[in-house]
């Protein structure tokens, strides 16, 4: 398996997922499905370094991705810039073979790299395989907040999970 940055031809591709999910669980509490515009503009957010990163798995070079790990801004004010909410998809069919475990482990190693101190993930429940994932990688449970979501006709809990990259962030940047 290969994991790397993602590319901007891969975009369609991470569009598809995201929206499968939307469209098919509350596991995202995204009601529609992203429209193009609204999901080049989230897309555009991330870089090769930096705190706000993006990466996919492949069986094999130039294969479809299996499925991508990312970190997006945990706050926008200032005072939160070493934290990053962090999250993982992937394809249906690629589920159950440790890809997530890779994507989150290469996702989390490049985050300390970055100055990057804590990550979090919320997580709509029943969830069990995303629980198992996020706990077996040292995610701690912070809290939980009931009935927050609310799709399909459903009321839905979060729970909020944290995990610690790193001991020191370099103060010197804002």
């Amino acid at each position: 398996m290969i994991i790397e940055t993602v590319r901007d031809s891969d975009a369609n591709q991470v569009h598809d997922i995201v929206n499968h999910y939307i469209a098919t669980t509350a596991f995202n509490l995204k009601l529609a499905p992203l429209d193009s515009q609204g999901f080049r503009a989230w897309f555009r957010n991330f870089a090769d370094t930096g705190s706000y990163q993006m990466l996919v798995a492949r069986a094999l070079p130039e294969t479809p991705i299996l499925g991508f790990s990312s970190s997006t801004p945990f706050n926008p004010r200032e005072g939160y810039r070493f934290s990053v909410w962090v999250s993982v998809y992937l394809q249906p069919e690629s589920a159950g073979q440790g890809i997530g475990t890779k994507l989150y482990q290469a996702l989390f190693g490049k985050l300390v790299q970055n100055n990057v101190h804590r990550a979090y993930a919320g997580i709509t429940i029943p969830n069990e395989p995303s629980l198992r994932l996020h706990r077996k990688l040292g995610f701690q449970t912070v809290g939980t907040m009931h009935e927050v979501g609310h799709k399909f006709g459903t009321w839905h809990d979060v729970i909020w999970l944290e995990k610690k990259l790193s001991t020191h962030c370099d103060d010197t940047s804002v």
